[in-house]
């Protein structure tokens, strides 16, 4: 069973729901750089770097433009 994160900003009333590779790339942003982020993932998931690229980028951009994180 795959397990979900939802993050809340109280002050924005932003609400996002993480599916499980989601949440795991949301639970090791802040001691990675983009590089390295991606190469965790690609290495976690067992996948081509390519996909991680992808994936990252579109997790990292919706936390961005939700306000979840800034610019990496």
């Amino acid at each position: 069973m795959e397990s979900k994160l939802l993050l809340y900003d109280l002050d924005k009333g932003s609400l996002i729901e993480l599916n499980n590779s989601a949440k795991y790339i949301w639970s090791k942003i802040e001691d990675k750089t983009m590089d390295d982020l991606i190469n965790d993932y690609a290495e976690h998931y067992g996948i081509e770097h390519e996909i991680a690229v992808i994936d990252v980028i579109t997790v990292t951009d919706e936390l961005i433009k939700n306000g979840f994180i800034t610019e990496m």
